[in-house]
């Protein structure tokens, strides 16, 4: 299997760059790794972009 990357993200209010970040590992060649994305329980509409994009991913969501 080989060598396994963490991506860590964390997000705040930032609906832009959390698309075009989530985006970017989506088109990302190396397949094997993980996704943690962080909320910061972000007022804008953060949370549900990344419930909508998770299904490109094998990860969870969790909003601090």
């Amino acid at each position: 299997m080989g060598l396994k990357l963490s991506i860590i993200m964390i997000n705040y209010n930032n609906t832009l760059g959390l698309k075009k970040t989530m985006q970017s590992v989506v088109n990302q060649i190396w397949r094997n790794f993980e996704y943690i994305v962080i909320d910061g329980n972000s007022l804008d509409n953060s949370v549900a972009i990344i419930n909508l994009k998770k299904f490109n991913f094998s990860y969870s969501a969790f909003t601090i």
